[in-house]
């Protein structure tokens, strides 16, 4: 309950009989106006004059601070750390949080005593209230392609992700010379892949062979056994994109995995070791703070 609670529960518990406005004094130079309100009612209001009252400045500094890119973090974190302050790297939730009031570290354990000083052994306990927090959030294409990995989909819709995402992915390349005349023949390029793929319909696809860097896939019209084709996909291709927002982008290969079921075509792709390139990426960031504010960093998470 508040002061000014505690002031209303004892002017309302007053005698009712004495039905007169009046001004009440109250600790740290503030005025109230106690009046009747309504039926056996009172109510007050206060009167303070403006800068008449004490305010009192916090003790503790309680303050959690949610911030958005590596920089931001860096600057705040230099501008507020003491000795004492501890940045916790959580990988699982790709969290990064600098508690600024941490328990002070015994005497014992600091590199920067003096020799020959009196040493204690025991923590200092803080209130680890002041904290500034970042949670590194995915860039839209890491997002993007996440949300297609190990999904097939319909040879000429594959194609369409293809193309609408055509900025991330990296000319094709062959493992050495065309040795066969379809490897020869296979595409090079991104667009060459997505017209092949856009361009048959109305077919069945019969049989996939592996011929060096690429697969043959064949395929006959559907009505007309005698009308045969095929199309070179290859094997792999490689991303270039930020696992995080406004970070750097990293290489990523994605092997094409592909299935015929009753003559329809279905592609889609696997992205190699993605969790190992978004540890990788984020060990990378932590170090990256760790080496811009000077402080004891530790990857886990502390108690709420």
């Amino acid at each position: 309950m508040s002061e000014v609670d505690s002031i209303a529960g004892l002017v309302v518990g007053a005698t009712l009989d004495q039905l007169k406005p009046y001004i009440l004094d109250a600790p740290e130079g503030r005025s109230f106006l106690v009046h009747p309100h309504g039926d056996h009612n009172w109510a007050y209001t206060e009167i303070t004059t403006p800068n008449k009252a004490e305010v009192l400045a916090p003790q503790v500094i309680t303050q959690t601070v949610q911030l958005q890119t590596v920089d931001s973090i860096i600057e705040y974190v230099n501008n507020f750390k003491n000795s004492d302050s501890v940045v916790f790297a959580d990988i699982e939730r790709n969290t990064i949080l600098s508690i600024i009031d941490y328990h002070q570290i015994p005497e014992a354990n600091r590199p920067d005593l003096p020799s020959g000083a009196s040493a204690g052994h025991k923590a200092t306990p803080s209130h680890g209230k002041h904290r500034a927090n970042l949670v590194l959030p995915f860039s839209q294409e890491w997002q993007v392609w996440m949300g297609s990995n190990n999904h097939l989909m319909q040879h000429k819709d594959f194609a369409t992700f293809l193309e609408e995402n055509s900025i991330d992915i990296l000319p094709l390349m062959r493992d050495g010379l065309a040795t066969t005349e379809d490897e020869a023949n296979a595409p090079t390029t991104l667009l060459e892949l997505t017209r092949s793929l856009q361009v048959v319909s109305k077919v069945d696809f019969t049989s996939s062979v592996r011929h060096g860097s690429y697969d043959k896939v064949d395929f006959q019209k559907a009505d007309d056994a005698t009308a045969r084709g095929s199309l070179q996909l290859p094997v792999s291709f490689t991303i270039n994109i930020p696992v995080y927002f406004g970070e750097r982008p990293i290489q990523i290969q994605a092997f094409i995995r592909k299935r015929i079921d009753d003559g329809t075509l279905k592609i889609g792709y696997s992205l190699s070791r993605v969790e190992n390139a978004r540890q990788m990426e984020f060990h990378r960031i932590v170090g990256t703070i760790a080496g811009s504010v000077g402080l004891s960093t530790v990857y886990g998470k502390p108690a709420a």
